[in-house]
């Protein structure tokens, strides 16, 4: 495998934390022979585990089937990733639930939701290697995202 051919994936994993939790994420990587360069696991509030892998993938694909396959790992919640796609481009999405949010330009608010899903998104670095495609990718993961409803707490 060269150089070329492999993508460098920072995924950023929350759960419920319990027993097991990062065994069954480190099995689904084995399982799908998908190299694993660094892991760092903590607690957070209410429960929570926050696990920050660094992959390595050759297609968008074979991320597409390990985050389906993340998200059918008991207490799983919300999966996102990091990725340096080809130019150089450095692109964050984070799905958030909110009770209720806005967006203001110039201290007008010209959009605004009751209960639902904010989605953040960031980008930097040089945009030249970002295609449409990975675009489009990124929206049909967002759209396809499955939201569980769990308590955490007042």
């Amino acid at each position: 495998m060269t150089a070329e051919n492999v993508y460098q994936v920072e995924l950023e994993i929350q759960a419920l934390d319990r027993p097991q939790l990062a065994l069954e994420i480190m099995s689904t990587l084995v399982e799908m022979k998908i190299p694993l360069n660094s892991i760092n696991a903590r607690t957070a509030k209410h429960g929570r585990a926050i696990i920050n892998l660094i992959i390595e993938i050759r297609v968008t694909k074979q991320l597409s089937l390990l985050i389906n396959k993340l998200k059918k790992i008991s207490g799983m919640f919300l999966t996102y990733f990091v990725n340096n796609w080809g130019g150089g481009c450095l692109m964050r999405v984070v799905v958030q639930r909110v009770k209720t949010s806005a967006v203001s330009v110039k201290g007008t608010i010209v959009a605004q939701i009751d209960k639902g899903l904010l989605v953040f998104f960031g980008g930097g670095g040089s945009w030249g290697g970002m295609t449409k495609n990975d675009v489009d990718y990124l929206v049909r993961k967002i759209i396809n995202l499955r939201v569980l409803k769990i308590k955490m707490g007042n």
